[in-house]
């Protein structure tokens, strides 16, 4: 569990190491503000994921007092792979495993697919885990979907997202210079789906093959 003391003070920190050379001159002052900015802005990212991560151990508690502390085999993830997506039809058949160690067990199902053939063919991929069974790890893969964050520059954008479903935290990236984008989105505090994809100059994709999924049916269990 993240807790606001600890946020508190790496913001203090962040702000003493950047004003500690001495400020003058106009450019200065408002790289001082821009760094206060920047704080704010941690401070609240950092709350969002508290919130979000408070949320999750809530709905793994819930579950776990219901009797439901196991993954679903893996076979039976893979019947939320769809069979298209997009026009990209799925190669093959779909991978999977469901592992345990430790006390501690999840379940993963992966389809690829292709649009085209040859040198000019795109790949996509879609990665569903279900981490019932081990929720400290998912809660550590998630914290940052539901925090409000983004982040842009010349090589690449990332941001947090509304899928449009209620319940889904998602985190997209485009990669601007490799022309590759990806987005990771958890499920109903339990599953977390990861798609990518190659040859995209945006996001919009990965953000329609999210929603080929079937997330009513994943929530619901």
């Amino acid at each position: 569990m993240l807790h606001r003391p600890f946020f508190a003070s790496l913001a203090a920190s962040i702000l003493v190491a950047s004003l500690t050379p001495a400020i003058v001159g106009c450019e200065q002052v408002q790289q001082a503000r821009e760094t206060a900015n920047n704080v704010a802005s941690l401070t609240k990212a950092a709350s969002s994921m508290e919130k979000t991560m408070t949320e999750a151990n809530d709905r793994m508690t819930a579950r776990r007092e219901r009797g439901d502390t196991l993954a679903i085999p893996y076979k039976e993830l893979q019947a939320f792979l769809p069979a298209e997506i997009a026009g990209y039809k799925a190669v093959g058949g779909p991978s999977g495993a469901s592992t345990g160690m430790g006390g501690m067990s999840y379940s993963t199902a992966e389809q690829k697919y292709q649009l085209g053939e040859g040198d000019a063919a795109k790949t996509l991929s879609v990665t569903i885990i279900d981490y019932n069974a081990a929720g400290a790890i998912y809660t550590g893969a998630t914290a940052m979907l539901g925090s409000g964050f983004s982040s842009e520059d010349d090589t690449q954008r990332v941001q947090t997202i509304d899928v449009g479903v209620a319940g889904i935290k998602a985190l997209e990236t485009w990669q601007k210079q490799g022309h590759s984008a990806s987005l990771a989105a958890g499920v109903a505090d339990r599953f977390l789906v990861t798609i990518e994809a190659d040859k995209q100059d945006d996001t919009e994709l990965v953000n329609t093959a999210i929603k080929s999924l079937d997330l009513a049916k994943m929530s619901a269990r």
